[in-house]
C-alpha cells in the first residue's frame, strides 16, 4: 500500500504493483502490516499519518477485492448474481482474539457481502496446497496420497 503524503493528499491510495513502483516523495509505502494485527506483537506498527492498523489492513482487503470484482468482470461475470465462498488464512501465531479482529476487518470491505471464513493458518494452507499439487510427485515416492479437496472459492447462482 502507499498513501498519499501532506500535500499530496489528493492523490490515490495506490494498491499493488502501483504502490511497489511509486518512487515519489508524494507517497509512504506501507508493508508486512497483518503480522501486527496479533496482539502478542510487541513491535509499534507505523501506520500513515490519520490512519490505524485496522484502515490499512482495509485498504489492503479492499484492494484485493476491487481487483477482483474487475478481473471477473472482464470475463462476463459478477459478484451481484452469484455467492462467492472465500477462505482466508491467517499468520500460526494469530490467537482468537486475531483471528476475530481480522474477521471483523474483512466484513467491513466488499468481501464482507460474501459468505466468508477464516479457518486455516497460512502454514496449513501450504500444507494443503502442495499435497494438492504435488500428488504425483509423492505417489512416485511410493508415498500414499489421500483425496484432498482443493481449497478455493466456491460460486453458486442467486437466481
Amino acid at each position: 500500500m502507499s498513501y498519499p503524503t501532506g500535500q499530496s493528499s489528493h492523490l490515490p491510495v495506490l494498491w499493488g504493483y502501483e504502490a511497489e513502483r511509486q518512487p515519489s516523495d508524494a507517497y509512504v509505502q506501507v508493508r508486512a502490516f497483518k503480522p501486527y494485527l496479533d496482539p502478542a506483537t510487541t513491535d509499534e506498527f507505523n501506520a500513515p499519518f490519520g490512519k490505524t492498523l485496522s484502515d490499512v489492513v482495509r485498504d489492503f482487503l479492499q484492494g484485493v477485492y476491487v481487483h477482483l470484482v474487475q478481473e471477473l468482470r472482464g470475463q462476463g461475470l459478477s459478484t451481484n448474481h452469484y455467492d462467492y465462498e472465500v477462505l482466508f488464512t491467517v499468520p500460526a501465531p494469530f490467537n482468537t482474539t486475531a483471528v476475530e479482529a481480522f474477521k471483523r476487518i474483512v466484513n467491513t470491505t466488499g468481501w464482507g457481502q460474501h459468505t466468508i471464513q477464516v479457518k486455516l493458518t497460512e502454514p496449513e494452507a501450504a500444507a494443503l496446497h502442495t499435497l494438492r499439487t504435488q500428488r504425483v510427485l509423492l505417489q512416485q515416492l511410493g508415498i500414499g496420497v489421500y483425496n484432498v479437496p482443493l481449497l478455493g472459492c466456491n460460486v453458486s447462482s442467486n437466481h
